[in-house]
């Protein structure tokens, strides 16, 4: 039993939150419970009577986002609650990054640690302290672990929690008896979860506490992700791999007109020595140069090589055939009495460079030692001369990954990298053609905007999940971070991700985050078929345990299909005012735009629907949709097709908010039965015009729950015509399953709807007439349908009963109702035009 099913038989809810990273248990009452796993303490010290309703209040379904009110607590100033919000005793900051797996803490201090430390959001607990190091036993405690890094809000250690703001928050209930017991040995046992997300504003000091305002887990699809990734083009050339170990050798001999050596000397240094690089960091070859040459002039001065020399430096050789990525390291000849001729050896890893000079009289005699792109030295892991690199400065040097491949802006000109690290602060990119554009590009501004494309549903998951760390939050955390949410799996409600309008195998979407939010980018798909993310209970969860709220994909599309609730007179709550109330809905539009962008370019594509009566008649309200697809052609024919079922449908439609009790279960999403309700705020539309009173269907699109009063406020759409039935119902079968006797055959999965609103009608199987363009319509071919489903972005007819001895030709046979005179769908067939003028097929 529920707390709320309790609540109806005397017991009245008690409520507690659970605070990301805190270890209290903040309740209303003492219960005196087992408290949950890592939490240590209970505190009556929790006030929610100055909050108003949760839950959501409506969906706004052009976006596919709801209207969320935030949740207000107040924690009674007790002395638990001063001392979890007091100032830290102990502080330090890393010195190193942390990820979310590390099992210590480089710090600069670790005096003042004992148990347990917080940092950014997380709660660590100890194992040990030593000079500089946080031993730790346990990570992301009452909460989840994070990556941790250098020059952010996260690189503080302290031995006390210094903020609450960004934390996730959890509220909860708990059935108390009349005579003030709580059922159960774990506090844990007869909870149910009433709502979560996470603080936005507090503490704020109050006359009794201190206050908090957090809000709900679905406004963060409002919320905008992190910008581009923004820097300066520092060099082109190719990459470099640190290497300590790297140790060069120079061996020079000159030599008189008789051949004879007169003098030579050697030295070894190693290039990188003092650099403060360790091995495996990339550099540009820009630095690597200017690194070789600072260690051989200090160290050929240093072995008094410099009575021969005056030096080296590098210099770019043109007429090389692999330019502009081969340059030349030069040996600058003092002048030599009687020397005629010189040889010259350059040695390390990767080979040997032999070189030879005529003519040593003349003072600053040039020797090169030419390298040629490809040798280890300067390019990384390839030696392809095609393969152009770039090192980029970042503006923002604390960033910890990007994507390995993906597009790069400079100078305002778009280019594809095919690989990408970052390192030291720089940003180093290969490409398959030449970056420069024709022109130089040392010095120009740089931008990378995150950019993903999958099928809708698997991009909406790694935008909620990405936290940066591979696979941390769950599956689909593929994406660097700041470019997702970092919401663990467990939030999400992965199977209604897998709607069929976002699992289109013909279809991917694109995803760029920068300063974009999820509304931004996914509104217009979702908005556009009928759905809406939002915060609701997953019911898909064993009885035993409480259903955790969870971001789900639901319809907002008018009720077609088996409603699992049915709401009475007797469901509805009076004793504080009316307990129905109609609702002013926002206009239906009568004109659609659809936008499709051309991948990152500014230029689109833009698909128009209208309906000139309404627009002559009311003016235009026009409903815009921006989709981010690469299959344009499907949207050219489905914004004309779903158009008609917008048009239509919202022009008749009713909503009306319905006061009923929190144990009526149904959610935003759901359908209910609106069973012989009398209230005489609501009248039938369709069958009875005028009639006080109502049955039928409608959808759930807002639920919130007071929680002093205990009412929850239902907002339902209904009545009106199935926005569906208002299509063409004569899709073309886009494939099938033995074409000579069909035992399934696939529509374009916006028709789906339309056939369960059919056998919702029906109670049961019916009927649909084949037919190709041309054929007469005497003609008698049907299948009869058991079942419909979502399948690989199809909807997928499961028939029987092939009937008429022809053959389903994908691409060229169509299907569709009967005409009045059969099919088991009188009623529903009724509501559509047949022609049936004995001609042939269209």
């Amino acid at each position: 039993m529920s707390v709320w099913d309790a609540t109806r038989y005397g017991f009245s809810p008690a409520y507690f939150v659970l605070v990301e990273g805190i270890p209290v248990v903040w309740s209303e009452v003492a219960t005196g419970k087992s408290l949950p796993t890592g939490y240590t303490v209970e505190v009556a010290a929790l006030s929610i009577d100055r909050s108003g309703p949760v839950g959501i209040e409506q969906i706004d379904r052009l976006r596919g986002t709801p209207s969320t009110p935030p949740l207000s607590f107040e924690l009674l100033d007790t002395a638990t609650t001063r001392d979890w919000l007091r100032k830290p005793s102990a502080q330090t900051v890393l010195t190193a990054n942390a990820s979310a797996t590390a099992t210590s803490l480089s710090v600069d201090s670790s005096s003042g640690f004992t148990s347990d430390a917080w940092i950014g959001l997380e709660h660590v607990t100890l194992s040990g302290t030593g000079a500089g190091v946080l031993n730790l036993s346990a990570r992301g405690v009452n909460g989840i672990a994070y990556a941790h890094g250098l020059g952010t809000s996260s690189q503080v250690v302290s031995d006390r929690p210094r903020y609450w703001r960004g934390r996730a928050v959890t509220l909860y209930a708990v059935p108390v008896a009349p005579n003030g017991y709580v059922p159960g040995n774990d506090l844990l046992d007869d909870a149910r979860e009433v709502w979560r997300g996470r603080i936005t504003g507090g503490p704020a000091r109050t006359q009794n506490g201190f206050a908090f305002e957090a809000e709900a887990l679905d406004r963060v699809l409002d919320a905008a992700l992190a910008p581009a990734i923004t820097g300066v083009v520092e060099s082109m050339g190719g990459l470099a791999v640190v290497d300590l170990g790297l140790v060069c050798t120079i061996a020079a001999a000159g030599y008189n007109s008789n051949g004879n050596m007169q003098w030579n000397f050697g030295f070894s240094f190693s290039p990188f020595a003092g650099s403060g690089y360790v091995t495996g960091d990339t550099i540009s070859t820009a630095e690597a140069r200017a690194l070789f040459e600072t260690q051989f002039n200090a160290t050929a001065t240093a072995s008094g090589a410099n009575v021969h020399i005056w030096g080296g430096f590098w210099r770019k050789n043109e007429g090389i055939f692999y330019a502009p990525l081969t340059y030349e390291f030069v040996v600058d000849f003092r002048k030599q009495a009687q020397t005629q001729s010189c040889a010259m050896n350059l040695e390390f890893a990767g080979g040997v460079y032999k070189s030879f000079l005529q003519s040593l009289h003349l003072d600053h005699s040039l020797m090169p030692m030419i390298f040629v792109y490809g040798s280890p030295w300067f390019v990384q892991n390839t030696g392809n001369p095609g393969v152009y690199t770039l090192a980029i400065r970042l503006d923002d040097p604390k960033l910890a990954a990007i994507e390995p491949e993906g597009n790069v802006t400079i100078d305002g000109v778009e280019h594809s990298y095919i690989n990408g690290t970052l390192s030291n602060g720089r940003m180093y990119l290969w490409f398959s053609a030449n970056p420069t554009s024709g022109k130089e590009i040392v010095g120009a501004t740089a931008e990378i905007a995150t950019s993903s494309q999958a099928y809708y549903s698997q991009i909406m998951l790694e935008t909620l999940e990405s936290s940066g760390t591979a696979a941390l939050r769950g599956t689909y955390d593929n994406l660097r971070r700041g470019a997702g949410y970092g919401i663990p799996e467990s939030r999400i409600h992965l199977v209604s991700f897998a709607h069929g309008a976002l699992n289109d195998t013909t279809e991917q979407g694109t995803a760029q985050p920068a300063e974009k939010a999820f509304a931004d980018m996914y509104g217009g798909i979702l908005g556009f078929n009928r759905l809406a993310v939002v915060s609701k209970f997953d019911r898909d969860v064993t009885a035993a345990t409480s259903p955790q709220i969870k971001l789900t994909v639901i319809s907002t599309d008018s009720p077609s299909a088996a409603q699992p609730f049915t709401l009475t007179d007797a469901d509805l709550l009076a004793h504080e005012g009316d307990p129905v109330q109609s609702v002013q809905r926002l206009d239906a539009p009568n004109a659609i735009k659809v936008i499709l962008p051309h991948g990152d370019t500014d230029t689109e594509d833009t698909i128009y629907a209208s309906d000139l009566p309404t627009i002559e008649a009311q003016g235009l309200r026009m409903a815009e949709f921006t989709i981010q697809t690469t299959n344009r052609a499907k949207y050219v024919q489905q914004a004309t097709v779903m158009s008609a079922g917008w048009f239509a449908y919202d022009q008749t439609a009713q909503a009306a908010v319905f006061v009923v009790p929190p144990w009526f279960g149904a959610d935003v999403g759901d359908v209910v039965k609106l069973n012989g309700l009398t209230h005489p705020s609501l009248w039938t539309w369709s069958s009875n015009p005028g009639q006080i009173g109502y049955t039928g269907l409608g959808r759930v699109v807002g639920r919130t729950l007071d929680l002093v009063r205990l009412q929850v406020r239902l907002t339902i759409i209904f009545d009106g015509q199935q926005a569906t039935r208002a299509l063409s119902p004569s899709p073309v079968v886009s494939a099938v399953t033995n074409p000579a006797n069909a035992t399934s055959i696939s529509v374009p999965i916006e028709y789906f709807p339309h056939f369960a609103a059919c056998r919702q009608a029906t109670g049961g199987n019916y009927y649909i007439q084949h037919y190709r363009p041309g054929q007469v319509e005497a003609v008698n071919q049907t299948h009869r349908v058991t079942a419909e489903t979502k399948l690989g972005g199809f909807c997928v007819l499961t028939v029987d009963n092939h009937s008429g001895g022809h053959t389903v030709v994908a691409g060229d046979s169509h299907v569709t109702l009967p005409l009045l005179a059969g099919g088991l769908s009188v009623t529903f067939q009724s509501q559509f035009a047949h022609v049936g003028d004995g001609g042939t097929w269209s």
